[in-house]
């Protein structure tokens, strides 16, 4: 998740595509153990590469592990806005 987050933070979504798939690759069988932050952090990477469809399934998986999570629920909501009407994706919050 660590590696996932700086690359993110960078803007190495290549980078963070490739960790998400070395790192969860053989574990989704178990994906209640995965954070659902990777699928999160990795739904955005996928949108940077015009790669919509992955994105909103890699954000649907964090839902699904955790229902909760707010800047999943956000993105995935405005990924199904009119390509001009959205204002993602975003990795991280900024809250005031």
């Amino acid at each position: 998740m660590k590696k996932m987050e700086a690359l993110s933070y960078l803007g190495d979504d290549a980078g963070v595509r490739e960790v998400f798939e070395t790192g969860t690759a053989g574990r989704r069988a178990r994906s209640a153990a995965v954070n659902p932050h990777l699928f999160h952090v990795a739904a955005v990477a996928e949108a940077a590469f015009r790669r919509c469809q992955t994105g909103k399934q890699h954000w649907e998986q964090a839902l699904k592990l955790a229902p909760g999570l707010d800047v999943v629920s956000e993105n995935l909501a405005d990924a199904r806005l009119p390509i001009g009407e959205r204002h993602g994706p975003w990795a991280f919050e900024l809250r005031r």
